[in-house]
């Protein structure tokens, strides 16, 4: 368990012989079957299996760096002030990546980078403060079942698809056009980065989207939850499902002519402002938030447009609907 190992190795079963030392191994089959402990890992050739067998640890202290295929099929967790993994990465089992929050390792990184595709029908999860970098696809091939990142995350990817669900915890930047594919997808952070972002499914935003960098544009398939106080785009949102406001909020598409589509009704017990041209393409929708103020025109040519059970309704500029129909307190500004 030295420096400069070629060949195979397997069997490498509890590791003791390992504490301490650095592992590098620059080709051939590595094959871990238990728990390890070390300060070095660095695999810069063949392919890497970690653990056989459910509970096991990999434990680096310092530098995790893997540049081949890596399979890793134990219920423990990895662990590593940071964590590089290069090719195609493959889940066997629900895994947990640990980021510690000591001083010495916040200092020294702190981070979790892939640049390898990541496939498996397992969740993923990572605890503690690192950043997670995605450079490479995830779930294309194989969608994993649930994702869970406590820290930052750069999203420097086109996909990440689960069959159940995505949360973020934490600040999300966007370096990529990309498409989130899951049940639900949770942000409870902020959502920066000028690119594109659609999401197939339903989505949740609980901290603001584009507040310092504008997303390019945003679409969500099914249902959306604002709990944020701003969405901002410099192009097109879209909404093909049901809004449900739950907290005063501002949606802004900044671009000529950008406009915000919704494909389905607008409820909720707080106001919502639109700040951009407003599009609706469903035949019959309803708006019965507690307020709502549309700054732009309000089209429809095709939509029956219901306002009611709402405190008060407000149209700053023309109105193009097949029929509008005010059940509740409206202001209007410019014609119908």
């Amino acid at each position: 368990a030295g420096n400069g190992t070629d060949g195979t190795i397997t069997d490498f079963s509890d590791g003791d012989n390992a504490d301490y030392y650095n592992l590098v191994i620059s080709s051939g089959t590595w094959k871990n079957a238990g728990s390890i402990k070390t300060k070095f890992f660095s695999a810069t050739g063949g392919s890497v299996y970690l653990g056989t067998s459910n509970g096991n640890k990999f434990n680096v202290a310092n530098e995790l760096y893997i540049s081949g295929n890596t399979t890793f099929f134990t219920a423990g967790e990895i662990t590593a002030s940071s964590i590089t993994l290069g090719k195609q990465f493959t889940l066997e089992a629900d895994t947990t990546f640990g980021t510690s929050t000591a001083a010495s390792s916040i200092t020294a990184g702190n981070k979790l980078i892939f640049n390898s595709t990541i496939d498996g029908g397992k969740s993923f999860v990572t605890t503690g403060e690192g950043t997670v970098t995605f450079n490479n696809t995830v779930g294309s091939t194989t969608p994993l079942s649930s994702i869970y990142i406590a820290g930052p995350v750069v999203i420097n990817t086109t996909e990440i698809k689960t069959s159940g669900t995505q949360t973020y915890e934490n600040a999300i930047t966007l370096a990529s056009d990309t498409k989130l594919t899951a049940k639900t997808v949770t942000f409870d952070g902020n959502v920066n980065g000028e690119k594109a972002l659609a999401i197939t499914g339903d989505s949740i935003f609980k901290g603001t989207v584009g507040y310092s960098q504008p997303l390019t544009s945003l679409s969500v398939s099914k249902t959306t939850k604002i709990v944020a106080t701003a969405i901002t785009s410099n192009s097109n949102q879209t909404y093909s499902g049901a809004v449900t406001v739950s907290s005063e909020a501002i949606l802004k598409a900044t671009g000529t002519d950008s406009s915000i589509t919704f494909s389905d009704s607008i409820i909720g017990s707080k106001k919502l402002t639109v700040d951009a041209k407003a599009k609706f393409t469903n035949t019959a929708a309803t708006v019965s938030n507690s307020e709502i103020h549309f700054m732009n025109t309000v089209e429809g040519t095709s939509t029956v447009l219901t306002i009611q059970n709402t405190q008060a309704a407000k149209f700053d500029s023309n109105i193009t609907l097949k029929n509008l129909i005010l059940n509740s307190p409206t202001i209007l500004n410019e014609k119908v």
